[in-house]
């Protein structure tokens, strides 16, 4: 499975790159909700390119993390000593119980 990052979800709906749409339409990737959380969720987003984008995300296979999975990744963004971090990468969260 190819799971697509929301920078290249980004770039593929600019049309500003012709071969990553191209890409895209081979390949026909997923994405995860955390990634839609954060495209759709661009505070300066057109009401254009939003509706863009929800035009892009109903044609993906977009993944959604288990209740074990969302509460793996809130302590790991807590952390043990109860401090928020900074970064985690998504693939920390499955790989880590």
């Amino acid at each position: 499975m190819i799971l697509m990052d929301s920078n290249i979800i980004i770039y593929v709906t600019s049309g500003q790159y012709p071969e990553l749409t191209s890409w895209f339409l081979d390949n026909a990737p997923s994405a995860s909700a955390v990634s839609k959380g954060e495209v759709l969720g661009y505070h300066n987003l057109k009401s254009a390119e939003k509706a863009e984008l929800e035009r892009f995300f109903s044609r993906l296979n977009v993944i959604y993390p288990t209740a074990e999975e969302f509460d793996r990744a809130v302590a790991l963004r807590i952390g043990p000593c109860h401090a928020q971090q900074k970064r985690f990468r998504v693939d920390q969260v499955s790989r880590s119980h």
